[in-house]
C-alpha cells in the first residue's frame, strides 16, 4: 500500500503541528497573518492577546513584530483563525466582512454573544464550532 505520509508522519502537504521544528517553520507567517486579521477586524489587545491564549505582554511582543514560540494549540487557533478570515472574505461585502466577529451573534450557537466572546469563552472547541459555522453558510457542510 502506499504510504501517503510525509516523513514526519503527516500526510502529504499537512504540518505536522506536534513537530515543533514544523510549529517553529510556520509561526512567522501565521504570526504576521495574524497581525494583519487583528488589525482588520479591529480587536483590543485582550481579545487578541485571548484569542491566541498568551499573556498581554507576551501579545504586545508579537504586535510589534517580535516572535514567539507557538504550541500546537496556539498553531491550531491560528489555522482556525485564518479559515475563518477567508470564509468572512468569501461570504460578506461591506461592514460584516470586517465588523462580523466582534458583532452580537443571535444564533442559538453563540448565545447571543460575538463569535469574538464565543471564542474566548469555549477555547479551541469554539474556533471549530465558528469556522464550521461559517462553513455551513458557505455551504460547505
Amino acid at each position: 500500500m502506499l504510504d501517503m505520509r510525509s516523513p514526519g508522519g503527516a500526510p502529504d502537504g499537512i504540518p505536522d503541528l506536534t513537530d515543533a521544528r514544523e510549529r517553529d517553520a510556520l509561526a512567522p507567517a501565521a504570526l504576521e497573518a495574524y497581525r494583519r486579521i487583528v488589525e482588520l477586524w479591529g480587536l483590543g489587545n485582550d481579545d487578541a492577546a485571548a484569542l491566541l491564549d498568551v499573556s498581554p505582554a507576551t501579545w504586545g511582543r508579537v504586535k510589534a513584530g517580535g516572535g514567539t514560540r507557538l504550541g500546537q494549540d496556539q498553531m491550531l487557533r491560528l489555522s482556525c483563525l485564518l479559515g475563518i478570515f477567508k470564509a468572512l472574505e468569501l461570504l460578506f461585502d461591506g461592514p460584516l466582512r470586517r465588523g462580523w466577529p466582534m458583532r452580537p451573534n443571535a444564533d442559538p450557537a453563540f448565545g447571543g454573544s460575538s463569535p469574538v466572546a464565543f471564542m474566548r469563552r469555549e477555547g479551541l472547541p469554539g474556533f471549530g464550532i465558528v469556522r464550521g459555522y461559517l462553513d455551513a453558510l458557505r455551504g460547505g457542510a
